[in-house]
């Protein structure tokens, strides 16, 4: 191991304490509770991440769930990221889709790539990387060439 610093049950409670954080800081800033004070979101987070991470039962809930809650999450930012794209245009404005027609492109690789580690989570082992990774490439392919249509026609 590079780091043999990191032990299994640090690297629990430092998994467990940055999503539990990332997710209550999140949720603070969506919230509004504090408006006008990050500092105070990011102490409220910090300890119930640190409450969080040092009860053992939740370490374990916590690195059972945290890869299924990142492929959600990653989901859940795709179409968010979408529906930004898409969806929300104000008067007069031109979008720039070159960056998401990039991380389009990039996704389809990284799928590519990854798609042995990552099949098994989503309950699609038995099915063949080449077979999603046409779905997807044809699926992000008529986006990027859409993103492309919408920017040039205006």
């Amino acid at each position: 191991m590079v780091l043999e610093f990191l032990t299994k049950d640090l690297i629990g409670f430092l998994a467990t304490f940055a999503f539990t954080f990332a997710l209550v800081f999140a949720l603070l800033v969506y919230a509004k509770i504090f408006p006008d004070s990050r500092k105070a979101m990011g102490v409220i987070a910090a300890a119930i991440g640190i409450v969080t991470a040092s009860y053992e039962p939740a370490v374990l809930f916590m690195t059972g769930i945290i890869p299924l809650a990142a492929i959600f999450l990653v989901f859940l930012f795709f179409v968010i990221l979408l529906k930004k794209l898409f969806f929300t245009k104000k008067e007069g404005e031109k979008n720039d889709v070159w960056p998401a027609m990039v991380g389009l492109g990039t996704m389809l690789i990284l799928i590519n790539v990854s798609w042995d580690k990552i099949s098994g989570y989503i309950g699609l082992a038995t099915v063949p990387g080449d077979t999603i990774l046409w779905m997807v490439g044809i699926l992000v392919i008529l986006i990027i060439l859409l993103l492309a249509y919408s920017r040039f026609s205006e």
